[in-house]
């Protein structure tokens, strides 16, 4: 509501308010195309559900989707579908026909796809939604760095070869925002990046006043 960031508004609106100075615009179009990965997660399956449900003018929704184990990407979205979230679209056929599988894994080369979903892809999509990531805490460092750092990369060289991308929304994990105190407010816009002798003192400051909050 308001001037806040919402996945309705940023494919509804032509000019989007975050708080703050940023602003995101965009072109509207009548046959938005959207590509997410990260659909089978818990803030992805919420970002699918609304993208079916408030956003009209959305055409189709590719959902990128690795084999978990031995069930197929196909068996895991019907999975997906199934769970309560999406309880107002289980009447809506049309709306769920919006979705499309893609086959792939962002820890693959290339993101895993096919050739013919790489053409699909380039060609089609209008926004790209980056929700995948591995969030086990007890992971082997490599893996993690392999899922969420080189999995962003290879996505985002995916995106410099779409014809008609507009916009890419990466959404990060829970921790990014780990130093703000307890109770703050974190703010849908872009946050200045900290290196070097900066990044040591502002850390420093912030552990600080974690500590002193739990002594």
């Amino acid at each position: 509501e308001g001037n806040q960031l919402s996945v309705r508004s940023a494919f509804h609106e032509q000019t989007v308010l975050i708080p703050g100075p940023n602003r995101l615009t965009l072109l509207q179009s009548e046959r938005e195309l959207s590509f997410l990965a990260g659909a089978t997660g818990f803030v992805g399956s919420l970002v699918l559900e609304q993208l079916l449900r408030v956003c009209p003018t959305v055409k189709q929704v590719y959902i990128l989707v690795r084999q978990k184990k031995d069930i197929p990407p196909d068996t895991r979205l019907q999975r997906l579908l199934d769970i309560g979230i999406f309880h107002l679209l289980w009447d809506l056929p049309k709306v769920l026909d919006k979705i499309q599988v893609i086959h792939g894994d962002i820890g693959s080369e290339c993101l895993g796809l096919s050739e013919e979903d790489r053409d699909v892809l380039k060609k089609e999509v209008d926004f790209v939604i980056h929700s995948a990531a591995d969030v086990a805490l007890d992971d082997h460092i490599q893996q993690t760095l392999d899922s969420n750092y080189c999995g962003t990369r290879r996505l985002l060289d995916f995106c410099l070869d779409m014809h008609h991308v507009k916009a890419l929304c990466h959404v990060s994990t829970a921790y990014v925002n780990a130093h703000q105190p307890q109770g703050a407010t974190v703010y849908e816009k872009i946050y200045p990046l900290f290196y070097g002798d900066h990044v040591s003192k502002f850390l420093f400051y912030d552990a600080s006043v974690f500590y002193r909050s739990w002594i």
